[in-house]
């Protein structure tokens, strides 16, 4: 892969200006084309686990090179589209002496959703538990069993914040961790927050909120984690649900499964699942021959958006009124 990849993404935003059709839509086709999991650059990426390990180094930094060079291509042409309708909405005529009238607010759906999901878990006998959003590699990764090379631990997954190596952290399963150094089984934890991810089109946002669950005792077993994934879901989503779960792979979990259920006539993939591998309890100091664990998370985005009927993602964070005077 070489610079004409830069050259071509450049080329393309330089018709949208052109042809005066430089808007978020038409950049976000760009960057799906350029920076999604499909991409080119995306597949590079994945063709370097045979590589080796020098190889898959040198590789590694030229391939975020390229992808840093395209995200601000992309990020620039998002300035200049948001600066287009900043110009066009001020050159409109504003009534300044109209008269205002200030409707009563109410909560977001976002927020209704997590607090609905957290009194099912509650409900369930879970514990909420909270945790820092800057985190560092051992929290977010090590701990997690993720080995050095794995694709995530790159930029091409997750924001770093430079000369302090931290990172904001890309799932809440860092709170599991602070809760496994801490205390000891039986454990049965819930931990919803916000997450950071370098993604961003119709279902994928740079920041979304996830569910996580974790439970670790002396008896737990897949058929249990079965029954409470479905039961948590029936709970909230308000009806019966026609489920599979697909064999996976988690660093953090073995076996490993990903949770699909029928809506609206098709497949969909609603989250992933597993037992706790024995190396996320050993790290943590609790004998994995003695206690075992499983966890499951969730989107609580991706939730709220069946049970809403909402397809676009972005319009949860957008803030337009008409839109969040439905909820």
């Amino acid at each position: 892969m070489t610079d004409a990849l830069v050259e071509q993404c450049q080329a393309e935003i330089s018709i949208l200006e052109k042809e005066n059709r430089l808007n978020r839509h038409e950049v976000d086709q760009v960057k799906s084309k350029f920076l999604s999991k499909k991409s080119e650059i995306s597949n590079a990426y994945k063709s370097m686990s045979g590589l080796s390990s020098e190889q898959r180094r040198e590789q590694g930094q030229k391939l975020n090179l390229i992808r840093t060079q395209l995200n601000e291509l992309i990020q620039q042409a998002y300035v200049s589209s948001d600066e287009k309708v900043i110009e066009e909405k001020i050159s409109e005529s504003v009534d300044v002496t109209a008269k205002m009238t200030i409707s009563k607010g109410s909560l977001h759906p976002l927020t209704h959703a997590y607090q609905e999901m957290t009194s099912i878990l509650t409900a369930m006998g879970f514990e909420i538990a909270l945790g820092p959003h800057i985190e560092d590699e051992y929290h977010n990764f090590t701990a997690l069993n993720f080995p050095k090379d794995h694709p995530a631990v790159t930029m091409h997954d997750t924001f770093y914040i430079k000369n302090v190596e931290k990172l904001l952290r890309t799932h809440t399963s860092t709170v599991q961790v602070h809760v496994l150094n801490k205390k000891k089984p039986p454990l049965r934890i819930a931990t919803p927050g916000q997450v950071y991810r370098c993604d961003h089109d119709l279902t994928h946002s740079p920041m979304f909120n996830q569910m996580e669950c974790l439970v670790v005792n002396e008896t737990c077993n897949f058929s249990e984690l079965k029954w409470l994934v479905i039961k948590f879901c029936e709970a909230y989503l308000g009806k019966a649900l026609e489920y599979r779960f697909r064999p996976s792979f988690f660093p953090f979990t073995e076996p490993s499964a990903e949770i699909d259920i029928v809506w609206n006539d098709s497949w969909l993939e609603l989250g992933g699942c597993g037992m706790v591998h024995p190396n996320v309890l050993e790290e943590a100091g609790i004998d994995s021959k003695q206690y075992k664990g499983f966890a499951f998370g969730m989107g609580i985005d991706r939730l709220a958006m069946l049970k809403y009927g909402v397809n676009d993602l972005r319009l949860f964070y957008e803030n337009h009124i008409e839109f969040l005077e439905q909820f």
